[in-house]
């Protein structure tokens, strides 16, 4: 059973890297929602400009509260807070919104209604990610509709239990009180997010 869950572990690894590695917003990680801490959202070419007396977005937030940041440059991802929400002019944002998933209790039960696939490994891992992918799907859905959302305005991963696409401001300050929410991940420059 252990090694069924590092397979299923690695797999979904794999497949979470391959997404982020074409997204562009993760140059270099090797987890898809594991963002170093330490980075700063922009950095500077010219020494003088780190010597000015304006203060960055990154100088009006406590340490605490600083948005942790990929180490990508040109397209940085940000994990949101409600602190750097509120210096965000824009009023439609481009955000990647990761659900909470109980993967150990969903495999529990997963294998408690098909005990015949604990022991056949082709079988478990045809249905698994099939169940999982489904799961994903459900919660999003419901998930969109209490904000009233359209499924279809939204790119979504059920595997993954993810959603991304433009949301209002507002709802996204909504979504971050939200249980159901693991975290939201901002990108400023969504291109690369846009066209996968």
């Amino acid at each position: 059973m252990k090694f069924r869950t590092i397979q299923t572990t690695i797999l979904t690894a794999c497949l979470c890297a391959c997404i982020t590695a074409f997204s562009g917003c993760s140059k270099g990680a090797n987890e898809p929602y594991e963002t170093p801490s330490g980075d700063s959202l922009t950095e500077s070419s010219d020494d003088s400009s780190s010597e000015s007396s304006e203060m960055s977005t990154d100088d009006t937030l406590d340490e605490s509260s600083k948005p942790q940041t990929s180490s990508g440059e040109e397209y940085p991802e940000i994990v949101l807070n409600h602190e750097y929400l509120e210096t965000v002019e824009a009023d439609i944002l481009y955000v990647w919104i990761h659900l909470y998933t109980d993967e150990e209790a969903l495999r529990a039960e997963f294998e408690e209604k098909n005990p015949s696939f604990i022991d056949n490994d082709q079988l478990y891992y045809y249905y698994w990610p099939k169940h999982l992918d489904a799961y994903g799907d459900q919660i999003i859905r419901e998930f969109l509709s209490d904000y009233g959302i359209a499924y279809e305005d939204v790119d979504v991963i059920g595997l993954l239990s993810d959603v991304h696409g433009d949301f209002d401001k507002s709802v996204v300050s909504l979504m971050l009180d939200d249980p159901r929410v693991e975290e939201i991940f901002y990108c400023p420059n969504p291109i690369v997010w846009k066209e996968m």
